[in-house]
């Protein structure tokens, strides 16, 4: 009876509930407690005296019944959890996350919020104009274009405790005609490509040609296991006359120049944290980027923000016999997220070299098998989904600045350029559909149906520079022009 008594007195002492688990628990742990005289915090815990006159049980049987209760408490695993949060979710998206017109996009919480193991407490609150959400997903097939504020709330035990927000890009669909794809990785690239290279062609309105030395049909550049600095050092097929030369790969192999190159590096980095820092790992993408850029500074360059792993800890076991990096793996994987977006997102670190948020679309439930860090074909493919939005947004925006292939053998022209009052478009089929768009995305101007020379009135426009998006039978074409 003494360690009965212990063990109730020590469930209130450390204030522990079942705020969440229903009427039955909270009435199991009352019907305990009100059993039990409890001392004055002047009084001892211990000694035959108190026994005897503060553990009043009516009978055997309510003995019993409380003892049978703690049983289904402690081996039937009731949880009872702190109120507070002990963790930080740290909640963190990339600024802007693009979406090509009549994509579909699954954002998970557990991939923005880092969520201890079977924490039930936590849970989650999207708010934006379009798509649907519950706690764990929001998802929109995009049937608008513009931007689209998105935002994620947390709550612990029904309290706010963190929020993010990000901008949701949603432009056309671009053809720039056919495009070789060089897709550098480890394993998820190995195994995984033969699944995504399917979904990036699906999303994309253009002709992709996957190269590399791997593969049987679709070729890629995936090694199992492999780090940024594997394809640094000897043993890389990048490596060539004792130094790294990307272009001697390319050449040595009979392969096409790579117009898009996708890596797809992180995971075994931040799998062995300890002898790996993040500013290690950032060290050695820093230069495999750099590499490949300075060969072929014309090529389009998508870092993948890489999936951390499943979310249940049953497969991670499977996969490597215990818990003991689970959480760490997560939480080093996560704050190389970041350092990889403040590097090279946005175009900030060189104009052709972009971050997509592949790790941001992978449902880490459904989209594992039993294994900590190796999707299942479905998960593969959500994936690729952050990749190829990513990658039409990069080329959409390239071809309001860059002279980049066009799959159409009409082409824009407008007068005058800049311009005050009216400005004469042609250079299309008829039943074209033209729309105006400002630098912030934002649609300022539509019309349908238009025959091969049409005229705006920008007179009402405020100054500043332009875009003009024409469909034309499938083919998207893009220009710009200045109101004065």
């Amino acid at each position: 009876m003494i360690i009965l008594y212990g063990f109730i007195h020590l469930m209130l002492a450390i204030r522990l509930r079942c705020a969440t688990r229903g009427p039955i628990i909270r009435e199991t742990l009352t019907y305990i407690t009100r059993k039990v005289y409890l001392p004055t915090h002047s009084e001892p815990i211990a000694g035959p005296e108190i026994r005897n006159k503060h553990l009043k049980y009516n009978n055997l049987r309510e003995m019993k019944s409380i003892l049978v209760c703690c049983i289904l408490i402690v081996f039937l695993r009731i949880p009872l959890l702190s109120q507070t949060l002990n963790y930080d979710p740290d909640l963190w998206m990339p600024d802007t996350i693009p979406l090509a017109f009549g994509n579909t996009i699954e954002l998970y919480s557990n991939n923005i919020a880092f969520v201890k193991l079977n924490d039930g407490f936590i849970n989650f609150k999207w708010r934006c104009p379009v798509g649907t959400s519950n706690s764990s997903e929001w998802t929109w097939t995009a049937n608008q274009i513009g931007n689209f504020k998105l935002s994620l709330n947390c709550f612990y035990n029904g309290s706010p405790v963190d929020s993010v927000h990000t901008i949701i890009k949603v432009v056309d669909k671009v053809n720039v005609g056919k495009k070789n794809i060089l897709a550098i990785g480890n394993s998820l690239t190995n195994s995984g490509y033969v699944y995504q290279f399917p979904q990036i062609s699906k999303d994309v309105n253009f002709e992709l040609n996957p190269i590399g030395t791997r593969g049987s049909t679709i070729k890629h550049e995936g090694h199992p296991g492999w780090l940024f600095d594997s394809f640094l050092k000897s043993g890389s097929p990048f490596y060539i006359d004792n130094r790294i030369n990307f272009k001697k790969y390319i050449e040595n192999n009979n392969l096409p120049n790579p117009d898009i190159i996708r890596i797809s590096l992180g995971i075994n980095d931040c799998f062995l944290s300890s002898s790996h820092p993040l500013d290690l790992i950032m060290k050695n993408a820093t230069h495999l980027v750099d590499t490949i850029n300075n060969d072929y500074p014309n090529s389009a360059i998508i870092i993948a923000l890489p999936s951390t792993c499943e979310s249940t800890g049953i497969g991670w076991q499977v996969a490597y016999g215990n818990l003991d990096n689970y959480e760490r793996y997560q939480l080093h994987m996560r704050e190389l997220r970041k350092r990889m977006d403040a590097k090279f997102g946005c175009g900030r670190y060189k104009p052709n070299i972009r971050v997509s948020y592949d790790g941001f679309c992978i449902d880490r439930i459904y989209g594992y098998p039993n294994n900590g860090s190796h999707p299942n074909s479905s998960g593969y493919a959500q994936l690729a989904k952050g990749f190829s939005n990513t990658l039409n947004n990069m080329l959409w925006e390239s071809l309001s600045t860059l002279s980049i292939e066009r799959n159409t053998s009409n082409q824009i022209s407008l007068f005058p350029n800049p311009g005050n009052d009216k400005i004469t478009i042609t250079g299309f089929n008829t039943d074209s559909k033209l729309r105006v768009m400002n630098v912030l995305g934002k649609e300022v101007y539509r019309v349908e149906n238009i025959s091969y020379s049409t005229e705006i009135d920008i007179s009402n426009f405020i100054k500043g520079i332009y875009l003009i998006i024409i469909n034309d039978r499938g083919n998207c074409q893009i220009t710009k022009f200045i109101k004065n």
